[in-house]
């Protein structure tokens, strides 16, 4: 029996399969979302949400997922989460990110979702008799990040500095693009990232995992950190160009909203003047 929820709950993005068609053309795509206490089987037969989800899923960036379903699956005993029409998709605050990315057991066809095995029938029985190899030739080729490959991201941005360009600038665009490059290219560290990838892992996990790490100990000790890794040493410095480079974004949003509404002023009483002195001159003729 299906039970609707409005509550939102932050989780991690674990075994993404690609998007996959059953017999009778419906669309699906499984995946795990590992939460602060459990992990829940997932199926999704909106094919749409695929993308925003992949990006997440490839910098291993948490999300908030609300309005969804939960079906207990009549096998297994569990809860699945279901995805329906309203489910929406969101980033976190950072209150409400209060556990990590944990590893879970990578999920074999078989074990997949059961609510999307009611579809895909034949499908997923023939996948079933397909051995490792050939399952791993079909799923999708994405990276997982490690502390090795996050020690390479932090040593490419503290060198190229993306934080030196105006926020939304093509130049900046430009410098991720250079760091995925470099990435891509390292011979003992495979990498398979893009510029949106690097930047959403660097912004939306790293950065924000070092400032609720350093708040933590900071509220236990109650005195700054000290003696930081080579590591928080790095994310310590990046955090603060972040930081800085978001205030003066917002500095000059405010700056142009400001010179947009005093033109605005301005234009409205040139307006006004104009109506007066054309008032004032009918006066005058008759």
């Amino acid at each position: 029996m299906d039970r609707s929820t409005d509550d939102g709950i932050v989780c991690y993005l674990h075994n993404l399969s690609p998007i996959k068609t059953s017999q009778n053309k419906n669309q699906y795509f499984v995946l795990d979302f590992q939460t602060n206490s459990t992990v829940y089987r997932t199926v999704c037969f909106f094919p749409e949400k695929h993308a925003a989800l992949k990006r997440k899923f490839e910098c291993s960036s948490p999300v908030k997922v609300n309005k969804y379903n939960l079906k207990k699956n009549d096998k297994t005993r569990e809860e699945e989460l279901i995805w329906n029409k309203r489910t929406k998709i969101e980033e976190p605050q950072e209150s409400e990110m209060e556990f990590d990315l944990q590893p879970i057991k990578a999920e074999t066809v078989e074990a997949k979702d059961s609510s999307a095995e009611e579809i895909l029938g034949e499908q997923i029985k023939t996948l079933r008799q397909l051995n490792e190899s050939e399952l791993n030739a079909i799923m999708p080729k994405i990276m997982q990040w490690t502390k090795e490959h996050d020690d390479l991201l932090v040593k490419e941005v503290l060198a190229l500095d993306p934080y030196s360009s105006p926020k939304g600038s093509t130049e900046r665009s430009n410098v991720w693009d250079s760091i995925a490059g470099h990435l891509n290219a390292c011979s003992y560290v495979k990498f398979a990232v893009s510029g949106r990838s690097v930047k959403d892992r660097l912004q939306l996990v790293l950065i924000r995992n070092y400032k609720r790490k350093m708040s933590e100990e900071i509220r236990a000790s109650g005195i700054e950190v000290d003696g930081l890794s080579d590591f928080e040493t790095a994310m310590e410095e990046i955090a603060e160009k972040f930081d800085a480079s978001e205030k003066d974004a917002a500095n000059q949003s405010e700056d142009k909203k400001d010179k947009s509404e005093k033109e605005k002023k301005q234009a409205e009483e040139t307006r006004n003047q104009a109506l007066e002195r054309i008032g004032e001159t009918k006066k005058e003729k008759s």
